[in-house]
C-alpha cells in the first residue's frame, strides 16, 4: 500500500513545476527541501493533497524535521496514519 501511495505523491510533486517532471534526481528518498522540490507554499498543497486523496492529516511542523522530508517518509506516515483509522 505504501507504494502506492509513494508514486501518488511523487506524481504530485512531480506536477507542482514542470522543472521537476523529468528531473533524474528527483527520487523517494531525495530530501525535498533541500533539494527545491517543495517550499512553505507547495507544502501546504501537499497537505491539502494528501487529505483529499488519503483522508489524513499531516501537519506543516512535521515536514520541516525528520522522515517526512522526502517522499518515502510521507508515505510511510501516510500509511501508518491510514491503519491507525482502519
Amino acid at each position: 500500500m505504501s507504494g502506492d501511495i509513494q508514486t501518488a505523491l511523487m506524481d504530485f510533486i512531480r506536477g507542482l513545476d514542470p522543472a521537476n517532471a523529468g528531473d533524474p534526481h528527483l527520487t523517494p528518498d531525495v530530501d525535498l527541501y533541500d533539494g527545491g522540490y517543495l517550499d512553505s507554499f507547495s507544502t501546504v498543497e501537499l497537505i491539502e493533497f494528501a487529505q483529499s486523496r488519503f483522508g489524513v492529516d499531516l501537519s506543516t511542523a512535521d515536514f520541516y524535521e525528520g522522515p517526512l522530508r522526502n517522499a518515502a517518509g510521507i508515505a510511510a506516515e501516510v500509511a501508518k496514519l491510514q491503519a491507525q483509522k482502519a
